[in-house]
């Protein structure tokens, strides 16, 4: 009870009030107009790079394969908790990148590409297939260190199907092989930078913009209110001032008339 009557008492506190609840429309427009553009954006984000390893990815129920994600080294994974595989997920990381919280990560992880491999193909496969099946027969850390120096970075899908035999996986394409974990250069620039732009430095500015010009033409509406107001007064006054003074006028005149009245009587 004393917090509204706190507000009673607090005059600016009831302009800003009122004015939120005024521009409630065109916040509500611009809300939406964001709305849309996360989801656009969030169903773009899961096409584009919802194959990209996280760090938490679960290990394979198959003994003789490791996951693809342990090909990744571990400072390339996304966090667990900002990913691309669904699109609620997607949602929550564009928001995220929406306030500019830690977003140049997400943004490396999803332009990594395959570097160009220095051996022929059939070799560089042979190859990390071999130090694949001992990592999973010794368990031997510099065994897993040498299939990541084979295939750095990340790994296309050709290689992945070629490696079928000791990598297994969660996320497959359309004919049943392993996704890439490789993200898309072009299209992460072209996504984020846009994203950014529209969303952080243009949408939620024009929120603020929407709140600025609502608060002014309220003050400016107090302002003529005030301004009128002392107009009103002062019409006022002047009028009340002129009533008396006729007032003086018709009273000192009917008292001068009076006293002529008297003075012809006296002389007849």
């Amino acid at each position: 009870l004393r917090a509204f009557r706190i507000f009673k008492s607090l005059e600016g506190l009831q302009k800003l009030v009122r004015t939120l609840i005024k521009s409630l429309t065109a916040v509500g427009n611009l809300g939406a107009l964001l709305l849309l553009l996360f989801f656009i954006v969030g169903i773009l984000t899961v096409e584009l790079f919802g194959t990209i390893c996280i760090s938490d990815f679960p290990p394979q129920n198959d003994p003789l394969k490791i996951d693809r994600c342990d090909m990744i080294l571990p400072d390339r994974l996304l966090d667990a908790h900002a990913t691309f595989e669904s699109l609620g997920m997607g949602l929550i990381t564009l928001f995220r990148i929406s306030t500019s919280d830690n977003w140049a990560p997400l943004m490396d992880a999803a332009m990594q590409m395959a570097p160009e491999r220095p051996l022929p193909f059939n070799q560089t496969i042979e190859m990390a297939r071999s130090n694949i099946q001992m990592f999973i027969a010794t368990g031997n850390i510099s065994y897993q260190v040498a299939f990541r120096e084979t295939l750095p970075m990340c790994q296309t899908e050709e290689e992945l199907t070629a490696l079928s035999d000791v990598v297994g996986c969660i996320h497959r394409n359309e004919y049943g092989n392993c996704a890439t974990t490789c993200g898309n250069q072009f299209g992460s620039s072209i996504v984020f930078s846009f994203f950014l732009c529209l969303s952080n430095f243009i949408l939620l500015n024009l929120v603020m913009a929407v709140l600025m010009q609502e608060l002014q033409e309220a003050m400016t509406m107090s302002t003529r209110t005030k301004s009128s107001l002392t107009v009103l007064t002062a019409v006022s006054a002047a009028t009340n001032k002129w009533l008396i003074k006729a007032g003086e006028g018709g009273s000192q005149a009917s008292g001068a008339s009076g006293k002529e009245g008297s003075k012809e009587g006296s002389k007849e």
